[in-house]
């Protein structure tokens, strides 16, 4: 049974990232709108399509993640890391993401969008973590951290692994900012 428990946290802003194929007729009806009226749509697509061509209507965004979706903290230079003990509520670790050793670090580039794609960005602000627990004290050295590049060379942090294990950030957030914009 593990004795050492850990919370692992980075931050604090992020964004989910989400990425949905769109067709032609999609692509040709709201690149001829505002990007206001492309948001309406993408977040209440009931009440602000009502006029648009059913071959033009938008899902909701949060279904539009056929090509990918990623959620977490900006993997950044100036992302804050830290790790706390839980057992005795020690901080271990206070670090920016820039700080890090190469080996501490590692990216997943993901490849480009070949189809027409909407782009939807939330910006988030909050608590990203994730909790270790372990049957020997914390090693730095064992911690690396996971970004997901999501287009065009930025991206979140998904996970990070320690002594090969693989942990899924968590947490809890809140928007602070929605834009989309088209990859055609």
């Amino acid at each position: 049974m593990p004795n050492y428990q850990y919370q692992i946290n980075v931050g604090p802003y992020g964004a989910e990232l989400i990425a949905g194929s769109l067709t032609q007729d999609q692509i040709k009806y709201w690149s001829k709108r505002s990007n206001e009226e492309l948001l309406d749509a993408l977040i209440y697509p009931d009440t602000h399509q009502k006029d648009v061509p059913a071959n033009a209507k938008l899902r909701d965004y949060s279904e539009m993640d056929d090509l990918r979706r990623l959620w977490g903290a900006w993997y950044e230079e100036r992302t804050n890391l830290w790790v706390t003990d839980l057992n005795t509520e020690t901080e271990l670790m206070d670090e920016q993401l820039g700080s890090l050793e190469h080996s501490s670090t590692d990216v997943i580039n993901h490849p480009e969008f070949e189809t027409p794609a909407v782009v939807i960005e939330s910006q988030e602000k909050g608590q990203f973590s994730v909790m270790i627990e372990l049957d020997e004290p914390f090693d730095p050295s064992k911690l690396v951290v996971v970004g997901e590049h999501f287009r065009q060379g930025y991206g979140v942090i998904t996970h990070v692994r320690y002594d090969e294990v693989e942990y899924y950030i968590a947490g809890s957030t809140r928007g602070q900012s929605f834009d989309a914009f088209f990859v055609d």
